[in-house]
């Protein structure tokens, strides 16, 4: 697919999704990157449900942190795997922290991401103006008149492997019911990705 979860191949889902952001942080001290490992276990102790690493997209990661090839075999080489809890290599992050903001979010969740990381690492600053990215390019469809809905509702119920439309779905304590709620594993019990 595109990666815009609407399964048609377009590209044109970007405008659609919800409002996510990912981000790595300095420290205050100048010292280089706190690693994400640290960022997602202190914002569990707040209560605060993060998510980090490359997000089942290493190459985009890779080239999003700026990773070249070189970089990204010395990750390799030192024993990194897309799975672990190894953040920094050389003092380079291996990805990044995300928030995921969605329909039962409310702007308390983004003062309280923002009210943490003020607390644990100083205050919040942008280092320069921001760039649009590709998202950005779309064109958003005309507003649907009755208010957000849902274009398309999809099932992945094997972390990893290929989803399924569902025109309905029940939810579960965590999300859509079964979604993601299984995985393949290796010899040694590890998920594969």
């Amino acid at each position: 697919g595109d990666g815009d979860g609407d399964g048609d191949g377009d590209g044109g889902g970007e405008a659609l999704q919800g409002p996510t952001v990912a981000f790595s942080v300095l420290r205050q001290d100048g010292a280089g990157y706190v690693g994400f490992a640290e960022v997602e276990r202190l914002a569990a102790v707040r209560g605060l449900q993060l998510r980090t690493g490359c997000f089942c997209n290493p190459g985009a990661c890779h080239e999003a942190l700026g990773l070249t090839p070189e970089d990204v075999l010395a990750q390799l080489q030192s024993g990194h795997v897309c799975w672990d809890d190894t953040d920094l290599v050389g003092g380079r992050p291996t990805g990044a922290v995300r928030a995921s903001f969605g329909m039962l979010s409310s702007e308390a969740d983004v003062h309280a991401l923002l009210e943490f990381v003020q607390a644990e690492f100083g205050p919040v600053r942008v280092p320069g103006p921001l760039r649009p990215g590709p998202s950005d390019a779309v064109a958003a469809p005309p507003a649907p008149s009755k208010g957000p809905f849902i274009k398309s509702l999809v099932l992945y119920p094997v972390k990893s492997c290929g989803g399924f439309h569902v025109t309905c779905w029940p939810l579960g304590p965590c999300g859509l019911l079964y979604d993601r709620a299984f995985a393949v594993v290796d010899t040694a019990n590890r998920a594969l990705r």
